[in-house]
């Protein structure tokens, strides 16, 4: 059953905000942890490809409770990263934090989206189905692609 939906800010991710985002990561069993220079780069304005980094965070504390981070290679990009702190799962963060990353993706000219999961990633691929179709990848990953850009 799934919780009501908690009430997040997001805004754009910055290097202020590293720390957080390796906590985030880190207390997550099945998401790929970057190094931090890694997002530092995608933080990079000037890096290619372009990347759209935001993060969501609780309005009246300020925790972060999930972040995103996407390259932008119209007419494709790519969801790199996507992570929902585990005490704010199911709880409607990471479809807002798809939802504004597809918008913003549009705004640039993106009309395909490409995300890879771990097979073994079971909560992942059940949030992200409804959103997209999948295929097999060697057995290890699904790639999945989001066509025609509605949310």
């Amino acid at each position: 059953m799934k919780a009501d939906p908690v009430p997040v800010r997001l805004r754009p991710m910055c290097k202020e905000d590293l720390d957080r985002v390796v906590a985030v990561v880190s207390g997550l069993k099945e998401a790929p942890l970057w190094a931090p220079a890694a997002y530092l780069a995608a933080l990079d304005l000037s890096s290619m490809p372009r990347r759209v980094a935001l993060v969501a965070e609780a309005p009246e504390s300020g925790a972060m409770v999930g972040f995103a981070v996407a390259s932008v290679l119209p007419p494709q990009g790519e969801l790199e990263s996507i992570a929902v702190a585990a005490a704010a799962q199911r709880q409607g963060v990471g479809r807002r934090l798809i939802s504004t990353l597809v918008e913003e993706l549009k705004a640039a000219g993106v009309d395909e989206v490409f995300l890879e999961v771990r097979a073994s990633n079971e909560r992942a691929l059940a949030s992200i189905a409804p959103w997209a179709g999948g295929k097999p990848a060697g057995g290890a990953a699904i790639i999945l692609t989001r066509k025609r850009m509605r949310c």
